[in-house]
């Protein structure tokens, strides 16, 4: 890919190492730095055209520190290393006059850094009236166990997964979790395909991106997500994805049939994914 992209054209690419198992699943465009995008989606066919994603157009403010984030990854993976991540770390960001829209946060994830992993538990917990969650890969034990205590005090909890991924491991792992919250009274949807869309609202405050809720995504991967508890935001985010999905996928009303083998499978890719 990069000879591809490199060859007879003035298109700079860097390749970015991924030392502890780690790697970059942040996707983000910036365009003059006026506009950016952000979500799910990465560069190929299936996500064009077969599998079911989301991006978000942003501009203002947040465009800028979106920007800052790429600059620092691009000076990592540049011949300093980490001295230019430190370097790039180090910049300032100029703010940029606030523009009229809705007030946006970005959440990451890192080594060392967990922004979206916890702001998602918490708002787990605070939550009174509902939880509503779209993911293609539903590994971590602690958020699902967060979810059964959500709904246990009455939270209505639902979640659009599908029940075919990319991953064979990941699939057989949603199969057990789908079963987990369908025994505890949480709402379940089986989405006809593959959503790779990754989007949660927890009552008022919307919280969508990169990240899965594996252990990739929430401890070890460069992610990025952008949250926000503006009503009209929160509200689009609803109409326009859960809604219209809750109608299109048939709602589980009776456990899937798991094997042995899937608890071993799920006991691993608790650790691998």
């Amino acid at each position: 890919m990069r000879l591809f992209l490199e060859s007879d054209s003035e298109v700079k690419v860097r390749q970015k190492a991924n030392p502890w198992f780690t790697g970059d699943h942040i996707k983000s465009f910036i365009v003059d730095q006026q506009v950016a995008y952000v979500g799910g989606m990465n560069i190929g066919r299936e996500y064009r055209y077969d599998w079911h994603d989301m991006m978000m157009e942003l501009r203002g403010p947040v465009v800028d520190k979106l920007a800052r984030e790429f600059d620092i990854s691009w000076r990592h993976a540049g011949p300093l290393g980490d001295l230019g991540y430190l370097a790039g770390r180090a910049s300032s960001l100029e703010a940029r006059n606030q523009e009229r829209g809705y007030p946006l946060r970005l959440l990451l994830t890192g080594l060392g850094n967990y922004e979206i992993y916890n702001a998602q538990i918490e708002a787990i917990r605070r939550a009174q009236n509902h939880i509503y969650i779209q993911n293609a890969y539903f590994t971590d034990d602690r958020m699902l166990r967060e979810l059964v205590f959500a709904r246990r005090r009455g939270v209505d909890v639902r979640v659009v997964v599908p029940m075919e991924t990319d991953h064979g491991p990941i699939t057989r792992s949603n199969v057990l979790a789908a079963n987990v919250m369908l025994e505890n009274g949480i709402r379940v949807y089986i989405y006809p395909g593959f959503s790779h869309v990754k989007a949660a609202i927890y009552d008022g405050w919307a919280c969508l991106g990169s990240a899965n809720f594996d252990r990739l995504s929430l401890r070890l991967n460069r992610e990025l997500n952008i949250a926000s508890s503006d009503s009209g935001l929160v509200e689009q985010l609803q109409q326009q994805l859960f809604d219209v999905d809750f109608q299109a996928s048939p709602e589980l009303t009776e456990p899937i049939p798991d094997r042995w083998v899937d608890h071993l499978v799920e006991l691993v890719s608790d650790y691998l994914f």
